[in-house]
């Protein structure tokens, strides 16, 4: 099990106003090793406080929560392929996501 917890501070200058805000992030994710190759997983993120954050604001198309279920298959120590379905709510509106990924590691 992998968790995180972050916590975010700014002040941004609007012309002659300044606004701060604070807010933070957490997440939690867990696998399981059906065998060496094969890892179900399932993770949860979430945001805190984002709403009246100045800083957020300034950006479009952040979710304000996610959950996702995912299947990674270990090709060899370099290769990675990821098959994940992803849940969003953004700003009470929801998203569903289908997503399939290659990851790899350069010499």
């Amino acid at each position: 099990m992998i968790s995180e917890i972050y916590q975010f501070s700014s002040t941004i200058d609007f012309n002659t106003i300044q606004k701060s805000g604070n807010f933070s992030a957490a997440y939690l994710q867990t696998e399981y090793h059906l065998n060496h190759r094969w890892i179900p997983f399932a993770r949860l993120e979430s945001s805190f406080g984002a709403k009246d954050d100045p800083y957020l604001a300034l950006l479009s198309g952040l979710p304000d929560q996610t959950a996702m279920l995912g299947l990674r298959f270990d090709a060899n120590r370099k290769h990675a392929f990821k098959i994940e379905y992803s849940s969003r709510v953004f700003s009470g509106e929801h998203s569903r996501l289908w997503s399939i990924s290659w990851n790899a590691v350069l010499p």
